[in-house]
């Protein structure tokens, strides 16, 4: 037991000590004379928008820079992420408890922020996020940058005189604003925002719609948060795994295991060798540029062992089985070598067996599997390259399994994943 142990505590300390580190990604900046200076961003899987950013240039020289520095800066990797900055006036209405009172009208404030680049098109849609509120801002064509409001109202009972109590009630200026600057698109009609929400994907999903009136692709996002990419991969490897068991445990009447075969009371196997092939779809997030995927796999797997019974009789024991796989596994870096560590389990049963003992007994005297499923735990760490090519090292142990007690399997892999099909992404 002392091993899964060790393997989960090293893999969630990893995952934290490594995300509390500078993590740099490709990227460029846009400087306020315009010009594209490529190097890397130090990015911080930003909740809210950044106020300040790090940029390390080919020289590996580290400057930070505010949004008042530069006109905008970009990431590339699994997910593009783009911001432009400007100065403008934010609404600072309070939300939540603080909800404003209906007497008190909306209060602006002039600063200057990097937004993230929700559409590019004929009106571009922009997204300021400041934990609890989110912004959004539309800019059509090289016009202003204007914030779509909107506010929540607090009313007090004495003013409504049918409430009993302080009520909410919630101000959908955007709509308006939205009907107004896309009036000159015929096929949208009033209809379409009467019960417009004030989130991206509503946002995104109209504003598509209106910049294909202008021969612009519907679905042209700078940023697709929720999409999910996937690709199938072929799985080939090879394993060295460990078997013991007492076979007391398996008859019903354990008293006549020891009288007739002794050679079967306890028999341990040295890690001996196998192989694996298979399947798997890979699903990948674009949160936080992709670090997060998760693993399906379906394997045939075959292993070898010799070893020998209580009595030192030999034995030779060999057993092909299906494996079911679920994996979620973490990249620690967004380079295009990047270490990873992943934690699944395995869900598998035998389809072949043979157990030969070169004794009095003879080949094949019983199976052990019953046709039963097994489940055991798995880590992994390894290497992705390119988000094409996996190299795993895996761990897998068991200690129940087809007998009520007095088992115990371990398995130590090596296996290869490479993509060969990319399929269309999907949003969940």
């Amino acid at each position: 037991m002392k091993h899964p142990i060790l393997f989960a505590i090293l893999f969630f300390f990893t995952a934290r000590f490594t995300l509390a580190q500078e993590n740099f990604v490709p990227g460029f900046i846009l400087t306020l004379a315009e010009d594209t200076l490529q190097g890397e961003i130090d990015y911080r899987e930003w909740k809210n928008n950044p106020n300040e950013i790090k940029f390390r240039d080919s020289r590996g020289r580290s400057t930070a820079f505010t949004a008042s520095d530069i006109k905008g800066f970009g990431l590339i990797g699994g997910s593009k992420d783009l911001y432009i900055s400007d100065s403008l006036l934010v609404d600072i209405t309070p939300v939540g408890d603080k909800a404003i009172s209906i007497k008190e009208g909306p209060k602006f404030e002039k600063r200057s922020v990097f937004l993230r680049v929700l559409l590019a098109g004929q009106i571009n849609l922009y997204e300021l996020q400041e934990s609890p509120k989110v912004h959004f801002f539309v800019q059509k064509g090289t016009g202003e940058v204007l914030e779509l409001i909107y506010r929540i109202f607090l009313v007090p009972k004495g003013i409504d005189q049918s409430a009993l109590s302080n009520s909410i009630v919630e101000d959908f200026s955007f709509r308006n604003q939205l009907l107004d600057i896309t009036g000159d698109c015929s096929t949208l009609s009033k209809k379409a925002f009467k019960d417009l929400n004030y989130s991206a994907k509503s946002l995104g999903k109209i504003l598509s719609k209106y910049n294909s009136c202008f021969g612009q692709n519907e679905s042209d996002y700078i940023k697709k948060e929720n999409q999910v990419s996937r690709g199938i991969f072929g799985i080939v490897g090879v394993s060295s795994s460990r078997v013991g068991f007492n076979l007391q445990n398996y008859f019903e009447d354990r008293s006549i295991l020891p009288r007739y075969l002794p050679e079967y009371a306890d028999m341990n196997y040295e890690f001996g060798p196998g192989f694996m092939a298979g399947v798997g779809i890979n699903l990948q997030g674009k949160r936080n540029l992709g670090k997060d995927h998760t693993q399906f796999e379906l394997l045939l797997h075959q292993v070898s062992h010799k070893g020998e019974g209580g009595d030192n009789t030999p034995f030779d024991f060999q057993l092909m089985t299906i494996q079911a796989n679920i994996w979620y596994r973490r990249k620690l870096s967004h380079s295009h070598i990047a270490p990873y560590v992943g934690i699944g389990f395995s869900v598998s049963t035998s389809i072949a067996e043979e157990y030969n003992s070169r004794s009095r007994v003879g080949n094949s005297l019983f199976s052990i599997s019953d046709e039963k499923l097994d489940v055991f735990p798995r880590v992994k760490i390894g290497l992705d390259v390119r988000e094409k090519l996996l190299l795993d090292l895996i761990y897998g142990f068991q200690l129940k399994s087809m007998f009520d007690d007095g088992y115990f399997y371990s398995n130590l892999g090596v296996g290869i994943n490479y993509r060969i099909v990319s399929l269309n992404p999907i949003d969940p």
